[in-house]
């Protein structure tokens, strides 16, 4: 039972990254609905900035060879799930700074594109750090579904 907030952190500090990147995804959510036409590159600069922020909560609390068994078992946080957290963080602002390209020189623009991609990271995360086989079918629905829904894009 969780009585004070170091309590809490010690609870919610190991998942504070896939945290970090659900409340990204879902701000960026809500601002590609609301923002303008004219000010769609601020959702590229925000898809970036939270990439490198939850790059940076990663890496802060980086786990040098400790296992943390977190929610009774359903997460693992360790060396290597932060690492492949890491890679998948930086293919993703590596593919999103090609996509801006792309969309650009088509004159296309989809701000959903960045949204499902979070999401896609998202579930990677929780696969990636996934400790029994509930955590590993959420993670892979939630990347799986931005991933469909990516396909059919520009249908």
């Amino acid at each position: 039972m969780i009585q004070s907030w170091s309590d809490l952190w010690s609870v919610l500090g190991p998942i504070l990254p896939e945290v970090a990147m659900l409340i990204a995804a879902l701000t960026l959510m809500m601002m590609e609905a609301f923002v303008s036409d004219r000010n769609r590159h601020w959702l590229f600069v925000f898809a970036m900035a939270s990439l490198l922020g939850v790059a940076f909560i990663v890496t802060m609390d980086f786990s040098y060879g400790a296992q943390q068994r977190l929610l009774d078992g359903m997460m693992v946080r360790d060396a290597l799930a932060d690492v492949l957290k890491l890679f998948m963080l930086l293919c993703t602002a590596i593919v999103f700074v090609y996509a801006r390209h792309y969309f650009s020189m088509r004159r296309q623009f989809f701000g959903n594109f960045y949204v499902l991609s979070l999401f896609a990271v998202l579930g990677m995360m929780v696969l990636v750090s996934a400790g029994n086989l509930v955590t590993v079918y959420l993670g892979l629905e939630l990347m799986a579904l931005a991933t469909y829904t990516l396909v059919a894009l520009d249908r």
